[in-house]
């Protein structure tokens, strides 16, 4: 595969990512088909050549990052006008999808957290982490699933202006797809409890 100057380049939807912070997009930068043969790039730039990377590239022997599950709504809290918090009622990582409607340029802001601010009742991140915000570009149905981040989470939180309607919410758990080849189990339930909580939190960490 070679990269050079007949490459051509634009700005995408994805203004802004992280890891840790989340990402900022903004559906109305959107280029159906940008991606498929047959794309009209004529208004795009050219692209930039960089050095090369250094090293070798080598397969990961190991096994891929996938969805692993899905985590369904178990409680909603409408905190204020605007703002509803989704409860999945157990912690994992990863990540949600979320459906929604409304008019162009509205922004949909969504915050991820392992528990609410004990002070106001709000999904608690610690700072400006696992922090999402979407502008909607007001064809009808649309979807957002964060691409470039993951969080650790039971509660999702998701701020809409006046107008614009949630109508889904899908939680999904992610990790290193590793194989189980033993399990536990005893006639202590609350050992049971351990087992399965453990499993939980070193599943969430890979």
């Amino acid at each position: 595969i070679v990269s050079d100057l007949g490459w051509t380049t634009a700005a995408g939807p994805t203004v802004s990512n992280s890891v840790t912070a989340g990402e900022t997009y903004d559906a109305r930068l959107e280029q159906p088909g940008w991606n498929a043969p047959g794309f009209d790039d004529s208004q795009w730039s050219d692209a930039i050549t960089r050095p090369a990377p250094g090293g070798s590239l080598v397969a990961q022997d190991f096994d891929p990052i996938r969805v692993t599950g899905d985590l369904p709504v178990k409680a909603v809290i409408e905190h204020s006008p605007g703002v509803t918090i989704y409860d999945f009622e157990t912690t994992r990582a990863g990540w949600a999808t979320v459906d929604l409607e409304g008019p162009a340029g509205a922004q949909v802001t969504m915050t991820y957290g392992e528990r609410l601010d004990y002070n106001n009742g709000t999904v608690y991140t610690g700072g400006n982490r696992q922090t999402y915000r979407y502008t909607l570009k007001g064809e009808g149905a649309e979807t957002f699933t964060p691409s470039y981040s993951y969080n650790g989470y039971r509660y999702l939180q998701v701020s809409a202006p006046e107008g614009v309607t949630v109508s889904s919410v899908v939680g999904h758990t992610v990790h290193t797809d590793v194989s189980s080849t033993g399990g536990f189990e005893s006639s202590n339930e609350l050992f049971n409890r351990y087992h399965d909580a453990m499993r939980a939190s070193i599943l969430s960490n890979m």
